[in-house]
Protein backbone atom coordinates (compact mmCIF):
# COMPACT_ATOMS: atom_id res chain seq x y z
CA UNK A 1 0.00 0.00 0.00
CA UNK A 2 3.08 2.24 0.10
CA UNK A 3 3.93 2.12 -3.59
CA UNK A 4 3.48 5.87 -3.83
CA UNK A 5 6.08 6.39 -1.13
CA UNK A 6 8.54 4.08 -2.85
CA UNK A 7 7.98 5.88 -6.15
CA UNK A 8 8.56 9.26 -4.49
CA UNK A 9 11.72 7.96 -2.87
CA UNK A 10 13.04 6.70 -6.22
CA UNK A 11 12.33 10.04 -7.86
CA UNK A 12 14.14 11.91 -5.09
CA UNK A 13 17.18 9.65 -5.33
CA UNK A 14 17.18 10.01 -9.11
CA UNK A 15 17.21 13.79 -8.77
CA UNK A 16 20.06 13.57 -6.29
CA UNK A 17 22.14 11.51 -8.71
CA UNK A 18 21.63 13.87 -11.62
CA UNK A 19 24.49 15.97 -12.89
CA UNK A 20 25.03 19.22 -11.02
CA UNK A 21 24.74 21.11 -14.30
CA UNK A 22 21.14 19.94 -14.65
CA UNK A 23 20.32 21.38 -11.22
CA UNK A 24 21.73 24.84 -11.98
CA UNK A 25 18.37 26.20 -13.09
CA UNK A 26 16.66 24.96 -9.90
CA UNK A 27 19.38 26.56 -7.82
CA UNK A 28 18.91 29.87 -9.59
CA UNK A 29 15.16 29.78 -8.92
CA UNK A 30 15.74 28.94 -5.27
CA UNK A 31 18.27 31.72 -4.75
CA UNK A 32 15.98 34.21 -6.50
CA UNK A 33 13.12 33.27 -4.15
CA UNK A 34 15.46 33.79 -1.19
CA UNK A 35 16.13 37.37 -2.32
CA UNK A 36 19.49 37.07 -4.04
CA UNK A 37 20.24 39.02 -7.24
CA UNK A 38 21.91 36.76 -9.80
CA UNK A 39 23.55 37.76 -13.05
CA UNK A 40 24.20 35.15 -15.74
CA UNK A 41 27.74 35.23 -17.14
CA UNK A 42 29.68 33.02 -19.48
CA UNK A 43 30.61 29.56 -18.23
CA UNK A 44 34.21 30.14 -19.26
CA UNK A 45 35.56 32.15 -16.35
CA UNK A 46 38.98 33.66 -16.06
CA UNK A 47 41.58 32.47 -13.62
CA UNK A 48 41.21 35.66 -11.58
CA UNK A 49 37.46 35.03 -11.21
CA UNK A 50 38.11 31.54 -9.83
CA UNK A 51 40.51 32.97 -7.29
CA UNK A 52 37.88 35.50 -6.25
CA UNK A 53 35.32 32.74 -5.79
CA UNK A 54 37.77 30.75 -3.64
CA UNK A 55 38.49 33.78 -1.52
CA UNK A 56 34.77 34.48 -1.11
CA UNK A 57 34.16 30.87 -0.09
CA UNK A 58 36.93 30.98 2.51
CA UNK A 59 35.54 34.23 3.92
CA UNK A 60 32.04 32.78 4.15
CA UNK A 61 33.44 29.74 5.95
CA UNK A 62 35.28 31.99 8.41
CA UNK A 63 32.16 34.10 9.02
CA UNK A 64 30.14 30.95 9.71
CA UNK A 65 32.70 29.69 12.21
CA UNK A 66 32.73 33.01 14.04
CA UNK A 67 28.93 33.06 14.08
CA UNK A 68 28.84 29.61 15.68
CA UNK A 69 31.49 30.53 18.26
CA UNK A 70 29.74 33.80 19.24
CA UNK A 71 26.19 32.37 19.21
CA UNK A 72 24.37 32.36 22.57
CA UNK A 73 23.89 29.08 24.40
CA UNK A 74 20.50 27.35 24.35
CA UNK A 75 19.03 24.62 26.52
CA UNK A 76 18.54 21.00 25.53
CA UNK A 77 14.76 21.46 25.51
CA UNK A 78 15.02 24.40 23.12
CA UNK A 79 17.35 22.42 20.86
CA UNK A 80 15.00 19.43 20.71
CA UNK A 81 11.98 21.63 20.01
CA UNK A 82 13.77 23.30 17.10
CA UNK A 83 14.56 19.92 15.53
CA UNK A 84 10.86 19.45 14.82
CA UNK A 85 10.51 22.73 12.90
CA UNK A 86 10.54 22.83 9.11
CA UNK A 87 12.46 26.10 8.91
CA UNK A 88 14.96 27.83 11.18
CA UNK A 89 16.30 31.34 10.93
CA UNK A 90 20.08 31.80 10.41
CA UNK A 91 20.51 32.78 14.06
CA UNK A 92 18.62 29.71 15.24
CA UNK A 93 20.69 27.48 12.97
CA UNK A 94 24.03 28.65 14.37
CA UNK A 95 22.69 28.39 17.92
CA UNK A 96 21.64 24.78 17.32
CA UNK A 97 24.99 24.03 15.69
CA UNK A 98 26.87 25.42 18.68
CA UNK A 99 24.75 23.38 21.08
CA UNK A 100 25.35 20.19 19.08
CA UNK A 101 29.12 20.71 19.02
CA UNK A 102 29.30 21.62 22.71
CA UNK A 103 27.22 18.67 23.93
CA UNK A 104 28.89 16.08 21.72
CA UNK A 105 32.57 16.96 22.20
CA UNK A 106 32.29 18.26 25.77
CA UNK A 107 34.64 21.14 25.01
CA UNK A 108 34.42 24.90 24.70
CA UNK A 109 33.33 25.84 21.18
CA UNK A 110 36.28 27.46 19.40
CA UNK A 111 37.13 28.13 15.78
CA UNK A 112 39.49 25.16 15.76
CA UNK A 113 36.80 22.83 17.08
CA UNK A 114 34.25 24.09 14.54
CA UNK A 115 36.81 23.52 11.79
CA UNK A 116 37.50 20.00 13.06
CA UNK A 117 33.79 19.23 13.15
CA UNK A 118 33.52 20.17 9.47
CA UNK A 119 29.77 20.56 9.40
CA UNK A 120 29.08 17.41 11.41
CA UNK A 121 31.28 15.05 9.38
CA UNK A 122 33.64 14.34 12.27
CA UNK A 123 30.60 13.97 14.51
CA UNK A 124 29.20 11.07 12.47
CA UNK A 125 32.63 9.46 12.08
CA UNK A 126 33.32 9.46 15.81
CA UNK A 127 29.89 7.96 16.40
CA UNK A 128 30.87 5.07 14.13
CA UNK A 129 34.21 4.74 15.93
CA UNK A 130 32.35 4.62 19.24
CA UNK A 131 30.12 1.88 17.86
CA UNK A 132 32.95 -0.27 16.52
CA UNK A 133 34.85 0.03 19.82
CA UNK A 134 31.84 -1.09 21.90
CA UNK A 135 31.56 -4.70 23.04
CA UNK A 136 29.07 -7.09 21.49
CA UNK A 137 26.05 -8.13 23.55
CA UNK A 138 26.17 -11.78 22.47
CA UNK A 139 25.63 -13.91 19.39
CA UNK A 140 22.78 -14.32 16.91
CA UNK A 141 22.13 -17.68 15.25
CA UNK A 142 20.65 -17.70 11.76
CA UNK A 143 17.73 -20.19 11.87
CA UNK A 144 18.15 -21.09 8.19
CA UNK A 145 21.91 -21.59 7.91
CA UNK A 146 22.85 -22.09 11.55
CA UNK A 147 25.68 -19.54 11.28
CA UNK A 148 26.50 -17.44 14.31
CA UNK A 149 26.94 -13.69 14.13
CA UNK A 150 28.02 -11.17 16.73
CA UNK A 151 25.12 -9.13 18.07
CA UNK A 152 25.49 -5.37 17.81
CA UNK A 153 26.28 -3.35 20.97
CA UNK A 154 23.51 -1.74 22.93
CA UNK A 155 24.34 1.80 21.77
CA UNK A 156 24.16 0.70 18.12
CA UNK A 157 20.87 -1.15 18.58
CA UNK A 158 19.44 1.87 20.40
CA UNK A 159 20.28 4.14 17.46
CA UNK A 160 18.48 1.78 15.09
CA UNK A 161 15.50 1.62 17.43
CA UNK A 162 15.29 5.42 17.64
CA UNK A 163 15.24 5.70 13.85
CA UNK A 164 12.51 3.08 13.55
CA UNK A 165 10.41 4.99 16.08
CA UNK A 166 10.84 8.38 14.38
CA UNK A 167 10.93 7.44 10.67
CA UNK A 168 7.94 5.65 9.20
CA UNK A 169 9.62 4.36 6.03
CA UNK A 170 12.48 1.90 5.93
CA UNK A 171 14.24 3.92 3.20
CA UNK A 172 15.14 6.50 5.85
CA UNK A 173 16.80 3.96 8.17
CA UNK A 174 20.61 3.80 8.23
CA UNK A 175 20.81 0.25 9.64
CA UNK A 176 23.76 0.94 11.92
CA UNK A 177 23.74 -2.65 13.18
CA UNK A 178 24.37 -3.95 9.65
CA UNK A 179 27.23 -1.48 9.20
CA UNK A 180 28.71 -2.55 12.53
CA UNK A 181 28.48 -6.21 11.57
CA UNK A 182 30.12 -5.58 8.18
CA UNK A 183 33.07 -3.82 9.82
CA UNK A 184 33.27 -6.56 12.44
CA UNK A 185 33.39 -9.30 9.81
CA UNK A 186 36.14 -7.43 7.95
CA UNK A 187 38.21 -7.47 11.13
CA UNK A 188 38.30 -3.75 11.80
CA UNK A 189 38.00 -4.07 15.64
CA UNK A 190 41.08 -6.32 15.77
CA UNK A 191 43.00 -3.93 13.53
CA UNK A 192 42.00 -0.96 15.72
CA UNK A 193 43.12 -2.70 18.90
CA UNK A 194 46.56 -3.20 17.40
CA UNK A 195 46.76 0.41 16.24
CA UNK A 196 45.59 1.67 19.63
CA UNK A 197 48.52 -0.20 21.12
CA UNK A 198 50.94 1.93 19.05
CA UNK A 199 51.64 -0.97 16.69
CA UNK A 200 52.84 -0.32 13.14
CA UNK A 201 51.18 -2.10 10.21
CA UNK A 202 52.60 -2.69 6.75
CA UNK A 203 51.03 -3.82 3.49
CA UNK A 204 52.00 -7.47 4.03
CA UNK A 205 50.37 -7.74 7.44
CA UNK A 206 48.28 -10.97 7.56
CA UNK A 207 45.22 -9.33 9.13
CA UNK A 208 45.30 -6.47 6.63
CA UNK A 209 45.79 -8.81 3.66
CA UNK A 210 42.85 -10.97 4.79
CA UNK A 211 40.66 -7.88 5.21
CA UNK A 212 41.59 -6.68 1.71
CA UNK A 213 40.80 -10.06 0.12
CA UNK A 214 37.46 -10.20 1.89
CA UNK A 215 36.63 -6.64 0.81
CA UNK A 216 37.42 -7.42 -2.85
CA UNK A 217 35.30 -10.58 -2.80
CA UNK A 218 32.36 -8.72 -1.18
CA UNK A 219 32.50 -5.46 -3.12
CA UNK A 220 28.74 -5.31 -3.79
CA UNK A 221 27.81 -5.92 -0.14
CA UNK A 222 30.31 -3.34 1.09
CA UNK A 223 28.99 -0.78 -1.37
CA UNK A 224 25.43 -1.40 -0.17
CA UNK A 225 26.15 -1.41 3.56
CA UNK A 226 29.07 1.00 3.91
CA UNK A 227 28.70 3.05 0.70
CA UNK A 228 32.35 2.32 -0.02
CA UNK A 229 33.55 1.49 -3.54
CA UNK A 230 36.35 -1.07 -3.38
CA UNK A 231 38.38 -1.25 -6.62
CA UNK A 232 39.35 -4.62 -8.04
CA UNK A 233 43.04 -3.81 -7.57
CA UNK A 234 42.56 -2.51 -4.02
CA UNK A 235 45.76 -1.93 -2.06
CA UNK A 236 45.83 -2.97 1.61
CA UNK A 237 47.22 0.31 2.95
CA UNK A 238 44.74 2.33 0.89
CA UNK A 239 41.82 0.32 2.27
CA UNK A 240 43.05 0.74 5.84
CA UNK A 241 43.46 4.50 5.35
CA UNK A 242 39.95 4.89 3.90
CA UNK A 243 38.31 2.89 6.72
CA UNK A 244 40.22 4.77 9.42
CA UNK A 245 39.29 8.09 7.82
CA UNK A 246 35.63 7.07 8.00
CA UNK A 247 36.16 6.51 11.73
CA UNK A 248 37.65 9.96 12.30
CA UNK A 249 41.26 8.75 12.52
CA UNK A 250 44.31 9.49 10.43
CA UNK A 251 47.60 7.68 9.93
CA UNK A 252 51.18 8.74 9.40
CA UNK A 253 53.66 6.66 7.44
CA UNK A 254 57.37 6.06 7.64
CA UNK A 255 59.77 3.78 5.80
CA UNK A 256 62.04 1.32 7.51
CA UNK A 257 64.82 -0.84 6.16
CA UNK A 258 67.98 -0.45 4.15
CA UNK A 259 68.17 1.26 0.77
CA UNK A 260 66.29 -0.74 -1.86
CA UNK A 261 64.50 -2.87 0.77
CA UNK A 262 62.47 -0.21 2.54
CA UNK A 263 59.00 -1.11 3.76
CA UNK A 264 56.24 1.46 4.39
CA UNK A 265 54.60 1.26 7.82
CA UNK A 266 51.47 3.06 8.98
CA UNK A 267 50.51 4.05 12.51
CA UNK A 268 47.88 6.28 14.04
CA UNK A 269 48.37 10.03 14.11
CA UNK A 270 48.80 10.86 17.82
CA UNK A 271 46.87 14.14 17.58
CA UNK A 272 43.69 12.68 16.05
CA UNK A 273 43.89 9.61 18.28
CA UNK A 274 44.14 11.65 21.49
CA UNK A 275 41.27 13.90 20.40
CA UNK A 276 39.04 10.92 19.57
CA UNK A 277 39.97 9.23 22.86
CA UNK A 278 39.02 12.35 24.83
CA UNK A 279 35.64 12.57 23.11
CA UNK A 280 34.85 8.87 23.58
CA UNK A 281 35.90 9.04 27.25
CA UNK A 282 33.66 12.06 27.78
CA UNK A 283 30.69 10.32 26.18
CA UNK A 284 31.28 7.18 28.24
CA UNK A 285 31.30 9.31 31.38
CA UNK A 286 27.98 10.88 30.33
CA UNK A 287 26.43 7.43 29.89
CA UNK A 288 27.64 6.37 33.33
CA UNK A 289 26.19 9.52 34.89
CA UNK A 290 22.87 8.90 33.15
CA UNK A 291 22.80 5.31 34.38
CA UNK A 292 23.60 6.51 37.91
CA UNK A 293 20.74 9.02 37.79
CA UNK A 294 18.34 6.31 36.65
CA UNK A 295 19.53 3.99 39.41
CA UNK A 296 19.13 6.74 42.00
CA UNK A 297 15.64 7.52 40.71
CA UNK A 298 14.68 3.85 40.95
CA UNK A 299 15.95 3.67 44.52
CA UNK A 300 13.95 6.78 45.44
CA UNK A 301 10.82 5.21 43.97
CA UNK A 302 11.40 2.02 45.96
CA UNK A 303 11.85 4.00 49.20
CA UNK A 304 8.67 5.95 48.48
CA UNK A 305 6.71 2.76 47.84
CA UNK A 306 8.05 1.22 51.07
CA UNK A 307 6.94 4.31 53.01
CA UNK A 308 3.46 4.12 51.46
CA UNK A 309 3.25 0.46 52.43
CA UNK A 310 4.26 1.14 56.03
CA UNK A 311 1.86 4.07 56.42
CA UNK A 312 -1.21 2.80 54.57
CA UNK A 313 -0.60 -0.91 54.17
CA UNK A 314 -0.66 -0.64 50.36
CA UNK A 315 1.51 -3.07 48.45
CA UNK A 316 4.12 -1.41 46.18
CA UNK A 317 3.30 -1.37 42.49
CA UNK A 318 5.38 -3.38 40.05
CA UNK A 319 7.39 -0.94 37.95
CA UNK A 320 8.69 -3.48 35.43
CA UNK A 321 6.51 -4.61 32.54
CA UNK A 322 5.98 -8.36 32.27
CA UNK A 323 3.58 -10.74 30.59
CA UNK A 324 0.89 -11.91 33.04
CA UNK A 325 0.37 -15.58 33.70
CA UNK A 326 -2.37 -17.11 31.57
CA UNK A 327 -5.51 -18.00 33.53
CA UNK A 328 -7.36 -20.95 32.04
CA UNK A 329 -10.53 -20.14 33.99
CA UNK A 330 -10.89 -16.63 32.58
CA UNK A 331 -12.09 -15.60 29.13
CA UNK A 332 -11.49 -12.46 27.16
CA UNK A 333 -14.07 -10.32 25.38
CA UNK A 334 -12.83 -11.25 21.91
CA UNK A 335 -15.59 -12.20 19.53
CA UNK A 336 -18.32 -10.52 21.60
CA UNK A 337 -18.23 -12.93 24.55
CA UNK A 338 -20.94 -12.27 27.14
CA UNK A 339 -19.14 -11.25 30.32
CA UNK A 340 -21.99 -12.56 32.45
CA UNK A 341 -20.89 -16.08 31.48
CA UNK A 342 -17.30 -15.49 32.58
CA UNK A 343 -16.43 -18.51 34.68
CA UNK A 344 -13.59 -16.79 36.48
CA UNK A 345 -15.46 -13.60 37.35
CA UNK A 346 -16.39 -14.82 40.88
CA UNK A 347 -12.78 -15.62 41.62
CA UNK A 348 -11.84 -11.97 41.33
CA UNK A 349 -14.29 -10.94 44.14
CA UNK A 350 -12.62 -10.95 47.57
CA UNK A 351 -14.21 -13.05 50.36
CA UNK A 352 -16.70 -11.41 52.72
CA UNK A 353 -14.37 -11.81 55.72
CA UNK A 354 -12.07 -9.16 54.24
CA UNK A 355 -14.86 -6.60 53.94
CA UNK A 356 -14.65 -5.50 57.62
CA UNK A 357 -12.36 -2.66 56.52
CA UNK A 358 -15.29 -1.07 54.64
CA UNK A 359 -17.78 -1.27 57.58
CA UNK A 360 -17.23 2.34 58.59
CA UNK A 361 -17.64 3.58 55.04
CA UNK A 362 -20.84 1.54 54.64
CA UNK A 363 -22.36 2.99 57.83
CA UNK A 364 -21.53 6.54 56.72
CA UNK A 365 -23.13 5.98 53.31
CA UNK A 366 -26.23 4.48 54.94
CA UNK A 367 -26.63 7.54 57.21
CA UNK A 368 -26.30 9.91 54.26
CA UNK A 369 -28.94 7.97 52.32
CA UNK A 370 -31.36 8.05 55.27
CA UNK A 371 -30.82 11.79 55.67
CA UNK A 372 -31.51 12.29 51.98
CA UNK A 373 -34.75 10.32 52.22
CA UNK A 374 -35.95 12.49 55.13
CA UNK A 375 -35.24 15.64 53.17
CA UNK A 376 -37.14 14.31 50.17
CA UNK A 377 -40.17 13.39 52.32
CA UNK A 378 -40.29 16.89 53.80
CA UNK A 379 -40.12 18.46 50.36
CA UNK A 380 -42.96 16.26 49.15
CA UNK A 381 -45.16 17.18 52.13
CA UNK A 382 -44.58 20.88 51.67
CA UNK A 383 -45.26 20.49 47.98
CA UNK A 384 -48.62 18.82 48.61
CA UNK A 385 -49.63 21.71 50.87
CA UNK A 386 -48.75 24.13 48.11
CA UNK A 387 -50.83 22.11 45.66
CA UNK A 388 -53.92 22.25 47.92
CA UNK A 389 -53.51 26.00 48.33
CA UNK A 390 -53.14 26.63 44.58
CA UNK A 391 -56.91 26.38 43.58
CA UNK A 392 -57.82 29.03 46.15
CA UNK A 393 -55.27 31.44 44.77
CA UNK A 394 -56.49 30.87 41.22
CA UNK A 395 -60.12 31.51 42.27
CA UNK A 396 -59.22 34.80 43.90
CA UNK A 397 -57.32 35.90 40.81
CA UNK A 398 -60.28 35.02 38.56
CA UNK A 399 -62.67 36.94 40.78
CA UNK A 400 -60.40 39.97 40.85
CA UNK A 401 -59.93 40.15 37.10
CA UNK A 402 -63.66 39.54 36.52
CA UNK A 403 -64.66 42.47 38.76
CA UNK A 404 -62.17 44.79 37.22
CA UNK A 405 -63.30 43.99 33.70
Amino acid sequence: EKDWALDAYCQIEANRNRSINNLREDLQDLLTEMGYNLSVVSSETAKSAKELFKEAASRLTLVRRLAIVNAPDISEQEYQSRQTKDFLSPDEMVECEKHRIKTFYGKAVTEDLVERDNGGRLYSRLLQLESICADSTGTIVDPDTGRKYQASPLIVAQRDLNEREHFAYCMDWHNYSSQWLALHILGVPKLLSRLFGSEKICATDPDLVRMTEMAISSRCQIKTLLNLTVPSDCKPLWLMGVILDRLGLKTISNKEGSRGQQVTYRRLCPETFEFALEVLTYRERLREQKAERQRQLQEDNLRYQAAIQRQYGIEPTITSVSTPVHNDDSYTKEGGVDTSENKGSNDSIPPLETWEVFAGYYQLIEEKIDLGLDVINRIMKEGMKQVNFLPRVLGLLAFFFGVSS
